[in-house]
């Protein structure tokens, strides 16, 4: 049940956020506008969007985790300012609440700064000086085209210094999610939904944060559900953002955010990133030559060139996403071509077993594994008796056949989970997994090797191919690969002293080399 809740909160929660947080929009569009629950509907959101950005970054852990923590931090004292901010436009609050609403935004933006300057700081390597410049370059140039368009002619001038820093506060926050939206554009976004959101988050909030202060009046005009009643901008925009905000953090991909793996490299792609800066340049130069000219600032003009400036960006991001998709499949191809060499390393040419390379490297892997779930595995060492001999009377080629006959009867015999390695020449290991206490270990051997027999004609005669082996357990005889191996290879010497179609384990050998002077004592 933890785990059924586990992958429901990971990969399901944002979704249920989202249905509630619409429906309660929509709850809050049909009934109207009300100081109360007004106030409650954008303390509300906020409070929501700081949890909501707890918890994702709890559960899925972005790096750096800290810069996160950070963000988190910002939003909680912007919706702590919230609340004194509706106290005062609201619900008729003294100048005291409009110098808290100022302190806890001024301080929320601080930490939103601390927690960015973090991530830039761990991603140091990836984002060029460029990046920087550029991204100053779009953001003074949409900056620029929202002050002339919208603000200018709007712009309620504040009396005294609360209302002054408050609007320069705000005005701030509006530059510095232009930036970050800036950044954004220049970095990989095609693998992680949560920046899509948080971009449109930033757009949404632009024009929350301009309507509070009548900035952007256009949209009270002309916004699409006018005709359902009046609607406080506030009571929308802010909400929207507040709940996009959470599903940002709350999606399973924020999880995707982690070192080396989210930044472009921007070495490769400054030529695209320096014409997105560049492009951005001609909304200043029209504003410029219009001003130099002494001429009012034609607002048609202004969106021209923004319309331009967007064929120009959109040309490059093309682009850089074709240029991306191209490397990311080269990047394919090319891990598809190192998995194949590593296999084709670890893979005996021969009879297509694991190899002696591939016996120490998973072996280790193995022991590690088995220690952990507290499992038992048998390493056994065969060789094939007479195979020197068989190797002289048929030949290479011969013999080869029989080393690919043997190899597939250990492969059709043993269990699903046990390896068969060649160890070289005439030598196998077969390293057997889960070697439980009522297992009559030394009986499966046996038969092992009775199933593996078959007959070869040598001078017009047939020869039985049998091996003999020898056997170590882990965590009994050892615990590495290194001496496993030497101790199997020890069993294995003893049994082929002894004879052929020999088993020998190495715990025996430790005994007998005890029993061996109390017998010789006796004797005497």
């Amino acid at each position: 049940m933890r785990q059924i809740t586990n992958k429901i909160n990971r990969e399901n929660g944002w979704k249920i956020v989202a249905v509630v947080g619409l429906l309660l929009i929509i709850i809050k569009i049909f009934i109207g506008q009300n100081p109360v629950s007004d106030s409650i509907f954008i303390v509300g959101f906020a409070l929501m969007c700081s949890t909501c950005m707890l918890i994702g970054v709890y559960i899925h852990q972005p790096f750096p985790v800290r810069g996160w923590y950070m963000l988190f931090l910002g939003q909680l004292f912007d919706s702590i300012g919230n609340f004194f901010f509706c106290r005062f436009f609201y619900l008729g609050g003294g100048q005291t609440d409009l110098i808290f609403e100022a302190f806890f935004y001024a301080l929320g933006g601080l930490f939103f700064l601390m927690g960015i300057l973090s991530m830039v700081k761990k991603f140091r390597e990836e984002i060029s000086y460029s990046t920087f410049v550029n991204g100053l370059i779009i953001t003074s140039a949409a900056s620029l085209f929202i002050w002339v368009v919208s603000i200018k002619d709007d712009l309620l001038l504040p009396s005294g210094l609360v209302n002054s820093l408050l609007l320069t506060i705000f005005l701030a926050g509006v530059a510095m999610i232009i930036f970050v939206l800036s950044l954004i554009i220049m970095i990989r976004s095609g693998q992680s939904v949560s920046i899509y959101i948080i971009f449109t988050a930033g757009l949404v909030m632009i024009v929350g944060i301009l309507n509070y202060f009548k900035l952007y009046g256009w949209t009270s005009n002309y916004f699409i559900l006018k005709e359902i009643g009046v609607i406080a901008n506030m009571d929308l925009f802010y909400p929207v953002g507040y709940l996009l905000v959470a599903l940002a953090f709350l999606h399973p991909s924020l999880a995707k955010f982690k070192e080396d793996q989210l930044f472009l490299r921007i070495d490769a792609n400054k030529y695209t990133i320096n014409i997105l800066g560049i492009s951005f340049m001609i909304i200043p130069l029209t504003f410029l030559i219009q001003y130099f000219k002494g001429e009012d600032v034609n607002d048609l003009l202004m969106i021209s060139s923004v319309a331009i400036v967007f064929m120009l960006v959109f040309m490059q991001v093309r682009n850089l996403s074709r240029t991306y998709y191209q490397i990311k499949d080269k990047n394919l191809e090319l891990n598809n071509q190192n998995e194949m060499l590593k296999t084709l390393a670890n893979i005996d040419h021969l009879t297509n077993l694991f190899n002696r390379k591939f016996l120490f490297e998973y072996g280790e892997q193995a022991i590690k594994n088995a220690k952990f779930v507290k499992k038992r595995l048998a390493f056994a060492m065969l060789n094939l008796d007479d195979f020197d001999y068989i190797l002289e009377r048929l030949g290479r080629n011969q013999a080869d056949n029989v080393l690919l006959e043997i190899s597939n009867r250990f492969l059709q015999i043993k269990r699903k989970d046990d390896i068969v390695i060649r160890y070289g020449g005439g030598e196998f290991i077969i390293i057997f997994d889960d070697i439980r206490p009522e297992l009559d270990f030394e009986n499966l051997m046996h038969r092992f090797r009775e199933r593996s027999k078959f007959p070869v004609a040598i001078d017009g005669e047939q020869f039985i191919v049998t091996f003999s082996s020898g056997v170590a357990f882990m965590p009994d005889d050892g615990g590495d690969i290194h001496t496993l191996v030497e101790k199997t290879d020890r069993a294995l010497n003893q049994a082929r002293r002894e004879g052929k179609e020999m088993i020998k384990f190495y715990a025996n050998l430790e005994k007998m080399s005890v029993l061996e002077p109390l017998q010789e004592f006796q004797a005497n």
